[in-house]
């Protein structure tokens, strides 16, 4: 199982949160398209539910950021370096967080 929270080595960027945001674990021992559960077609997401049973040994799938169920999805960006009044920032997107546009 993968940690709920780690400590990143560097400060994070927007841009680093955006990219974390699209993630399916792409190029990691983790990514979804290099599984038995990625069918003939390499496809990064799973049907539900996530776990399973085959020939009585269970089975579990971790869940990616970007997923196919996601309504909805927002980065909050705080830029201390403008006034208060305007230095808080929604990024707001719909549907899936790895292909949807976020707007302001």
């Amino acid at each position: 199982r993968m940690p709920l929270f780690i400590e990143p080595h560097s400060k994070l960027s927007f841009e680093n949160i955006m990219t974390v945001m699209s993630n399916h674990y792409e190029n990691t021992a983790l990514s979804f398209d290099q599984d038995v559960g990625a069918g003939p077609y390499k496809a990064p997401y799973r049907a539900r539910p996530l776990q399973w049973s085959y020939k009585d040994i269970s089975y579990h799938n971790e869940r990616a950021v970007a997923t196919q169920q996601t309504g909805w999805n927002f980065i909050a960006q705080i830029r201390m370096n403008k006034p208060a009044p305007i230095s808080s920032l929604l990024w707001f997107a719909v549907d899936d967080s790895s292909t949807s546009p976020r707007f302001p």
